[in-house]
């Protein structure tokens, strides 16, 4: 591979961010949602983006943890695991449902790792609106 192609593959991952593991012995990717992909899951995934806005808006330094976040995705469960197939090659919620703890501890940080962008996108569109319609009420 030249380094012009090595070049634009680099590129191609940070534009597609992807992250393989081993999970209950076999590879797993977890892949960035796409654009369209996004659109598809944000209205499944707006009770979790409230609950996280809530977090934030709750925490003293305007950041949230790890721990803060596996609260809210147990609340969540159920979405998270769809967004979670979305997001990977697994293709059966039953395959989620038989991991153990060290797996889906795994799993978890890297589907945020990737997909961290698509929510912290949405909380931020969010606090802009409010803080544009917090001015035009003024």
């Amino acid at each position: 591979m030249s380094s012009s192609d090595q070049s634009g593959a680099d590129e191609v991952g940070i534009i597609f961010n992807e992250q393989k593991i081993k999970v209950s012995g076999r590879e797993v990717t977890v892949r960035e949602f796409d654009f369209f992909t996004g659109l598809q899951v944000s209205s499944l995934a707006q009770p979790l983006i409230d609950d996280l806005a809530d977090a934030l808006r709750e925490s003293n330094e305007g950041d949230i943890g790890m721990s803060v976040l596996e609260r809210v995705f147990a609340e969540h469960f159920n979405i998270l695991k769809t967004l979670i197939i979305k997001a990977s090659d697994i293709e059966n919620i039953k395959d989620l449902d038989n991991l153990n703890d060290a797996d889906g501890q795994l799993l978890l940080k890297v589907f945020w790792t990737v997909n961290s962008h698509f929510f912290i996108s949405r909380l931020q569109t969010r606090s802009l609106e409010k803080s544009n319609i917090e001015r035009a009420l003024r």
